[in-house]
């Protein structure tokens, strides 16, 4: 950064020395620049006929912009994609005290609920803001990752299992038919966590939210989590509804 000093102020150097040293260096304006250290020197007596310099600068305006080009340079805060890491021990228990969804063709596993007395409970109470919750899906066992199938199996052989999880997205949105069709097709098996969304056509769910996709999930209606067919069966039977959506891609 350059600056044009005042007349009869002092100029700023500013040197890096081959050791990488950084000083600022102050001399007249006549001085030549240097790479050498600054050293100290003795004060002249003062000469009462000279005239008084203007006061300078407390701070350099070199030193100042290199400051405020470090702060700019300061890397953004990493955003959180909701994943987190869970190791449970499970010693003499045969089960870690997870009801799980197993979705066809999809390399994670779902968890549909937490069963009590359980280590998921235990790992809970002494993990607040990684509690794992229902609709979190298991993405890493022990290093698996690329089957639910063998996450499953690792995780039954295992007396030390550490998943990796993520939380769902989640959307949610009021729909009006007006006539006219929902949208979406949707499986609702019983042993599902929702109403899985296996077909999206033209509709008002789209026009509502253009981000629906297959594999969606719809875990409540007006608020109102339910199982499956009862959960349809309020959607066939009501103009207006609110719909909450699990998504995992």
């Amino acid at each position: 950064v350059l600056f044009k000093p005042h007349a009869c102020l002092a100029d700023c150097w500013r040197r890096t020395t081959a050791s990488g040293n950084m000083f600022v260096c102050c001399a007249s304006s006549s001085a030549e620049a240097t790479d050498a250290p600054c050293e100290a020197q003795p004060i002249a007596e003062k000469d009462p006929n000279a005239e008084e310099p203007a006061e300078v600068a407390a701070a350099c305006p070199v030193i100042e912009a290199e400051a405020a080009e470090a702060a700019e340079a300061e890397p953004a805060p990493a955003v959180d994609d909701g994943t987190f890491v869970a190791t449970l021990d499970k010693g003499s228990c045969a089960s870690l005290g997870l009801d799980l969804e197993l979705p066809d063709g999809k390399p994670w596993i779902i968890i549909k609920g937490l069963k009590a007395d359980s280590l998921v409970n235990d790992w809970n109470a002494q993990n607040p803001g990684k509690e794992i919750r229902k609709g979190d899906c298991i993405i890493e066992v022990n290093g698996k990752s690329d089957s639910s199938n063998d996450m499953l199996q690792v995780a039954k052989d295992s007396s030390s299992v550490v998943m990796k999880l993520r939380r769902p997205k989640v959307q949610e949105f009021s729909v009006t038919k007006g006539g006219r069709s929902l949208g979406v097709s949707v499986n609702y098996d019983e042993k599902l966590v929702g109403l899985v969304v296996v077909k999206v056509s033209e509709g008002v769910v789209q026009e509502a939210f253009p981000g629906v996709k297959e594999g969606d999930i719809i875990i409540a209606v007006n608020g109102q989590e339910d199982t499956p067919a009862n959960m349809l069966a309020v959607m066939s039977s009501i103009e207006t509804m609110s719909l909450k959506f699990y998504s995992y891609e």
